[in-house]
């Protein structure tokens, strides 16, 4: 079987990490290739955008997988207005429960084919094994300035590393010029574990919607997530993240998590994490379902 995947996600770091669990732990029989002309398959990656995957559909004419990383978030926020794309999917793949969506929305329909799974990453690289000074209080991430200040709550996290004295590591393009941030990009997994281990929390505080890779990555190297109470953060991290309200508060409730003393990660914990988050289970489940 021959594999395109489109997107248009840009630089994402993210996406290229799926990608490569993607093709790591793919059957001998799928091949990935560069030109969906050449495809058996078409993997969408949907960030929004549902005019442009709609339009790329009908002119592909391929089967096509769906996999969705966002919806409240779009311009199209209605499960109805997915419709057309996830009942003629082969599968769609989503950390969201969309089927509780559509029925929250009084739709007394369901996907054909759905895989509810979230995200992972690679035990054997984010890993708790080292001797890293906790240097720093959290670790923020985002690529795009506008949405780490906006959506990923970036400037509450620095107004409480400041007010509690304390230093953090920003994962991403250079947003602000402050002594409390350290700025890393463009760096291996391997040293961004070792920042991971660094820390004592990893912010998965998206707002409206997300799941957050950084707080899986983070949570295997040591660092405990921090997130928001939202039903789509609490069904796959309730056992091992700290959660705060989405409100108007948040700094206030960061300075109060950054006062109190950090309850390292456990063994015990780690060990329930990467049973939930290894790729390797998730993706090969992927394939199995949908092959």
């Amino acid at each position: 079987m021959k594999v395109f995947s489109r997107t248009i996600m840009g630089n994402s770091f993210c996406l290229v990490k799926i990608l490569n669990a993607l093709k790591k732990y793919a059957p001998p029989n799928v091949v990935f290739v560069d030109n969906y002309q050449d495809a058996d398959l078409v993997l969408l990656h949907i960030n929004g955008r549902h005019d442009h995957f709609q339009r790329f559909i009908d002119v592909c004419k391929k089967p096509y997988v769906a996999i969705q990383y966002c919806i409240r978030g779009t311009r199209k926020k209605k499960t109805t207005q997915w419709r057309s794309i996830w009942d003629n999917a082969e599968m769609v793949w989503s950390y969201y429960e969309l089927d509780k969506y559509i029925k929250e929305e009084g739709g007394d329909w369901s996907i054909p084919n759905f895989y509810h799974s979230p995200l992972g990453a690679d035990e054997d690289i984010f890993t708790n094994r080292g001797n890293e000074e906790k240097q720093f209080i959290i670790m923020s991430s985002g690529w795009s300035p506008k949405q780490a200040i906006g959506a990923e709550s970036f400037n509450e996290i620095l107004e409480a590393t400041v007010l509690t004295n304390k230093k953090m590591f920003h994962l991403g393009r250079t947003i602000c010029n402050n002594d409390r941030v350290i700025i890393g990009r463009g760096i291996t997994d391997e040293a961004l574990a070792s920042r991971y281990r660094s820390c004592c929390y990893v912010s998965g505080l998206r707002r409206t919607e997300g799941f957050e890779m950084p707080a899986v990555e983070g949570l295997f190297c040591g660092a405990r997530p921090i997130m928001y109470d939202q039903p789509h953060y609490r069904q796959w991290h309730d056992k091992w993240g700290i959660f705060i309200p989405e409100d108007n508060n948040v700094t206030q409730n960061l300075v109060k998590i950054f006062q109190q003393e950090y309850i390292p990660i456990s063994n015990e914990e780690r060990e329930e994490a990467v049973e939930m988050f290894n790729w390797r289970k998730i993706i090969i489940e992927f394939w199995r379902k949908l092959i």
